[in-house]
């Protein structure tokens, strides 16, 4: 029986050697990096909002609008957007993105600021959602975390490199409102990356299996009573949770313990991570996912016990060097059992589900970390964080021979 044959009777059943470093792959994952960009290049836009005159705590509000925009909207448009119907949507994005990068130059009005930015979060949203859909569409499963291996690399990279190019910039000359129009035309550089994708005609195994279909309600609703989704996104959020927790909450920790110069934990955490996907990557479809997600949660349990209980500027530096290990084998994993879990026809949909528990994520680590630290302290979040990696990093043998 030949391979069309067999994938005749099993609509399901991809090529086991399908290419992954395929062009349209290598252009989507182009335009997500100029996506992203968008949310590194305001890494000071506190600052200058509070530069301007506004308060606080609308500062905070404003900044944090974006990703809230995000969060309310992505359920609503996930189920949209598909591979076969994408592109539109990742140009209508990038088009929206452009006008509200040249619309924080008119106006320092904080109402009209606000509009702006749920705009442009808004618009975020919309071409993330497209491009991650449509990146989904060339993506199989024996390539699956190789893939989000790639993708969280990429996904790393705005914020490594944008911060360091834009205050390059402000201390050449260049003006705020300079640094948001040259952001607009680095986005305008999707729409050629779009032509291109549009002419190449690549018929994928997605295309092949239907995907190009809306999926119906019904789908949606039968996918969220499968206790093995609802269980690999939840390790989603538990992973994303304990970044947003350190990621918020350090710098505040750090002088409690004699660590005034928090910045050397996050750049060893971010070069571990980053070291680590280029390292293993490619293995981790060699491996099997699920026990590399116990053990990457588990892990990252305990370095949270190690942040605890450590007094010392270097066991604390190391920590951050660890945890970004945890998080550099777990984060690409989760997304790849997501992948590997998902109905055909719901592969795009769930793996933007996933990026929803990365804003959920996001929202739950300061919300309910100021809880925790105003009543309890510190140690106590620490001590929490870490007993709910381990948990759920247990939790996660459950999905052992489905993945």
């Amino acid at each position: 029986m030949t391979d069309a044959s067999r994938r005749q009777e099993n609509p399901l059943e991809e090529p086991a050697q399908a290419p992954l470093l395929t062009a349209p792959f290598v252009l989507l994952i182009l335009a997500f990096f100029l996506g992203l960009c968008n949310m590194a290049v305001f890494f000071n836009f506190y600052a200058c909002l509070i530069a301007n005159g506004v308060e606080a705590g609308t500062a905070g509000f404003l900044l944090g609008l974006f990703s809230l925009t995000a969060l309310i909207v992505r359920p609503f448009i996930s189920p949209l957007i598909h591979p076969g119907n994408a592109l539109p949507w990742i140009g209508l994005g990038a088009a929206g993105m452009i006008l509200c990068l040249g619309g924080y130059t008119l106006s320092h009005e904080t109402l009209i600021i606000g509009i702006i930015r749920a705009a442009h979060g808004l618009s975020f949203v919309v071409m993330v959602t497209a491009v991650i859909s449509s990146t989904v569409g060339v993506i199989s499963p024996q390539k699956s975390g190789l893939a989000f291996g790639i993708m969280s690399i990429v996904n790393l990279l705005p914020f490594a490199i944008i911060p360091a190019l834009v205050e390059f910039g402000l201390s050449h000359g260049l003006t705020q409102a300079n640094i948001y129009m040259l952001a607009a035309a680095s986005t305008a550089l999707v729409f050629p990356l779009l032509l291109v994708i549009k002419r190449l005609h690549t018929r994928t195994s997605s295309a092949e299996n239907g995907e190009k279909a809306i999926p119906t309600r019904r789908e949606i609703m039968n996918n969220f009573k499968r206790a093995d989704i609802i269980l690999a996104l939840s390790l989603g959020a538990v992973a994303y949770l304990c970044f947003a927790i350190i990621f918020m909450f350090l710098k505040s920790y750090g002088p409690t313990i004699g660590v005034e110069k928090v910045s050397p934990f996050f750049a060893l955490a971010t070069v571990s991570m980053i070291g680590i996907r280029l390292a293993s990557a490619a293995l981790f479809d060699h491996w099997n996912k699920v026990r590399l997600c116990t053990g990457a949660l588990i892990f990252v349990g305990l370095m949270f016990l190690l942040l605890q209980s450590t007094r010392s500027q270097w066991c604390f530096y190391a920590s951050g060097a660890l945890l970004g290990l945890g998080w550099g084998i777990a984060m690409p994993v989760i997304m790849a059992i997501v992948f590997n879990l998902s109905e055909p026809r719901l592969r795009a949909f769930n793996t933007n589900m996933m990026i929803e528990m990365v804003d959920l994520g996001y929202f739950l680590g300061p919300f309910l970390g100021g809880l925790v630290v105003s009543s309890y302290g510190y140690s106590v979040l620490f001590f929490i964080m870490s007993a709910v990696s381990i948990i759920f990093g247990l939790l996660a043998l459950r999905l052992a021979g489905k993945v």
